[in-house]
């Protein structure tokens, strides 16, 4: 029995909800399934469910048998604390007896007897549902020109819209803008699978709080000790690596005096199927590169990206230019500080910097341009993220086969924003895609 089929029975709730009950006989009331999480770590994260009388926010596992828990090892695994529920499909001798590595009892839901219908027959609906197609696919080629490029290039232009709206909200919860350009940036730093360990990071360790320490190497020695990722065991290497990360540890132990930051948890970095060049370590310390002698380290970054956007003749170059770093020679040959790696460059990379201008940087010059708006900042704004490539990834891939070819980062974005708000919610209704194929 596959155990993608659990995933698949939990994630369409193809369970009875009205009568749903864990193993001790506790009533279960699943509000929210959470987000499929296809990297290391429980497999449903941010879910919502209420067991008996309380609400809890949190992850789901999901195995076919409750052995597997103890077999994979998660009762000794720090991520898997945030499990609020385990799922199986059938139970066992273990059923109802697993514990967190806090030592806490973990409810349990053995799904085999709330089923809507037979195994036999989820399986083979599941199955012949694995293509994921959209309903409208076959329809793309038959769609008058300019259709797909002008949906992209508005829904583009409202994705953008939203990034700065976001900006205020941020401004709304205490920060100011040189801050929240600082939590955008590490969190763009931070890929998809780190950006939210990066973003908290930023909070505890607040950028005019980084601006105050003497050297470049104190700035990184604060970033990797406040994300946990110094190592205290043995490190591979020759004397000088060795060397290089007992001084980071020996700096953080000093600043950590008085910073008054409390370290986060190594377990919540994600390495599992990421590049080398996207592991936790190396961003950090193309992080304090930024703040120490990069874009960051001047009193008003804000000021400095809008000037760019503003009077610059080739906006786009120069805003790439003001992110490129220089690293120590330590980061030639690693990407993590406890072993090294092949040799390879620690710059940032252009894609990269392209993601932190789009993501982070423009949306906060826009905010900035205040209200009522200065339409030249914003005008600028707009113009650079059409200049930006098309993003090469799962969604737009998925829309390129179809036939979408978007050609800048507003279009690719725009596709993001019809899979997020149209297509992965059914909105055939309110999509004009959708309305022009069922008019016909």
């Amino acid at each position: 029995m596959p155990e993608a089929l659990v995933h698949e029975i939990w994630r369409r709730r193809e369970f009875e909800h009205r009568h749903l009950e864990t193993v001790s006989g506790q009533a279960v009331v699943v509000l929210d399934t959470g987000r499929h999480n296809r990297d290391a770590g429980p497999d449903f994260v941010n879910a919502r469910i209420r067991i008996g009388a309380t609400e809890w926010f949190g992850d789901v596992e999901i195995h076919r048998s409750s052995a597997e828990w103890l077999q994979h090892g998660h009762q000794t695994d720090a991520r898997y604390n945030s499990v609020i529920l385990h799922v199986v499909l059938i139970p066992d001798l273990w059923t109802g007896s697993l514990s967190r590595r806090d030592g806490t009892q973990i409810p349990e839901v053995a799904l085999s007897s709330f089923l809507r219908r037979p195994l036999r027959g989820l399986l083979a609906t599941i199955r012949s549902d694995e293509g994921g197609s959209l309903p409208c696919e076959a329809s793309w080629n038959r769609l008058p020109n300019g259709l797909v490029d002008s949906l992209m290039q508005d829904l583009g232009q409202a994705r953008f819209a939203r990034r700065v709206l976001s900006v205020g909200r941020q401004l709304a919860d205490g920060d100011d803008l040189e801050q929240v350009l600082f939590v955008r940036v590490l969190a763009a730093l931070g890929y998809a699978k780190n950006r939210e360990p990066m973003a908290e990071l930023a909070r505890r360790l607040p950028l005019d709080q980084l601006r105050r320490l003497n050297t470049p190497a104190d700035v990184e020695a604060a970033l990797l000790g406040a994300a946990g990722l110094i190592p205290n065991g043995e490190i591979s290497g020759g004397p000088d690596d060795r060397q290089y990360v007992e001084q980071l540890r020996a700096r953080f132990s000093i600043l950590s005096e008085t910073m008054n930051v409390q370290p986060m948890r190594p377990e919540q970095w994600l390495f599992f199927r990421l590049r080398p060049s996207n592991f936790p370590p190396l961003r950090l310390a193309q992080a304090a590169s930024l703040v120490a002698r990069g874009a960051l380290a001047g009193p008003s970054a804000v000021g400095h990206f809008r000037d760019i956007v503003l009077s610059a003749g080739r906006p786009l170059a120069a805003l790439r230019e003001a992110l490129s770093i220089s690293l120590p020679e330590f980061w030639l040959s690693h990407v993590r500080l406890e072993r090294t790696s092949t040799h390879r460059r620690a710059s940032l990379g252009r894609s990269r910097a392209d993601r932190i201008i789009l993501n982070a940087v423009l949306p906060v010059v826009a905010f900035s341009a205040g209200e009522p708006p200065n339409h030249e900042v914003l005008s600028r704004a707009r113009e650079v993220v059409r200049g930006i490539p098309a993003e090469d990834d799962e969604v737009t891939r998925s829309y390129a086969a179809m036939g979408a070819r978007p050609e800048s980062a507003e279009e690719s974005q725009g596709l993001h924003e019809l899979s997020a708000t149209l297509c992965s919610r059914a909105g055939c209704l309110g999509c004009r895609v959708g309305r022009f194929i069922l008019s016909r």
